[in-house]
């Protein structure tokens, strides 16, 4: 849904929003026992993450109560998708280190028959476990509802200039943290607060397509440079962790060291490309795009 020069914002936000919310709610909204395709979670996990990052951007025009409740539920109703999503990326991450960095196959097979066997485990227990799935269904109705009820205050700029300001602040924050502390908490928040703006521009990008596609590009790079690293963490932690693997201490270290090589690699491309997405102070930043909004308005 695009915005009019014209139109009301809010409205095109809230029409957005629960059209994503419907979407979502069509994949798991379904007869129990029903398999839902990896392509559908991961389509709607999207459509609740869209969703998300819209409202921030309004949140202040939703009032604190009304944002924290729609955030809250739409949170709530994702994270069985994610546990399922999460599972099923860790086998495609392992398939990426065998065909990119040299991981011999009989290093992995028995990693790959493990992961496998926990995806299974974990759709059991997501999918097709009715308490579970009323309880997302549950979440997704009332935040459609929460946010079919709301009557918006602002109009045009009014509307988004706060929530995009603090978008982006928040990103920018969230990258120096990443930077300054590299641990896998840091980077997996400044990941989270650039799906934010990424999300946010997204929204308003076709207001001058020239200038606001590449921060658009830029944002989509790095979330996906981010959520590299975070896999590959994520698959050494379970490893490590949870998986009964029978393999030998040099199959293990192997392993780690790939793990750690590919992840310098990918958080030097994050680093530079950080830098360059963050270059602008929140001032500045939204002066630059509210001059855009406004020529694109007359």
């Amino acid at each position: 849904m695009k915005l009019k020069r014209k139109g009301s914002v809010p409205a095109v936000v809230k029409r957005a929003v629960r059209k994503r919310i419907d979407s979502a709610l069509g994949t798991v909204d379904v007869r129990p026992g029903t398999v839902i395709e990896d392509a559908a979670i991961h389509s709607a996990r999207k459509q609740l993450k869209r969703s998300r990052g819209l409202i921030r951007v309004v949140r202040d025009d939703l009032g604190r109560r009304r944002f924290a409740r729609t955030n809250r539920r739409l949170r709530d109703a994702s994270r069985p998708l994610s546990t399922v999503r999460d599972a099923k990326v860790l086998i495609d991450t392992l398939e990426i280190l065998c065909n990119t960095e040299g991981l011999p196959q009989r290093s992995a097979e028995p990693v790959r028959k493990a992961l496998e066997a926990r995806l299974h485990q974990v759709r059991q227990h997501v999918l097709k476990d009715r308490q579970t799935r009323r309880a997302m269904i549950k979440n997704l109705r009332q935040s459609s509802r929460i946010i079919a009820r709301w009557s918006p205050a602002e109009q045009g700029w009014k509307a988004i200039g706060a929530g995009l300001s603090r978008t982006y602040q928040h990103g920018r924050a969230a990258m120096e943290a990443a930077v300054r502390e590299g641990s896998d908490a840091a980077l997996h928040e400044s990941r989270k607060r650039t799906k934010d703006l990424l999300y946010a521009m997204e929204f308003i990008v076709h207001v001058e397509p020239q200038s606001l596609q590449p921060i658009v590009d830029d944002a989509h790079t790095l979330t996906d440079q981010l959520g590299d690293d975070h896999d590959l963490a994520v698959l050494q932690d379970v490893v490590d962790g949870e998986l009964e693997l029978n393999l030998s201490a040099a199959r293990r270290n192997q392993l780690k060291g790939i793990v750690a090589r590919r992840r310098r690699h990918i958080q030097q491309q994050a680093r530079t490309l950080g830098h360059r997405l963050y270059a602008q102070s929140d001032a500045q930043f939204v002066a630059r795009v509210h001059g855009y909004w406004q020529a694109w308005r007359r």
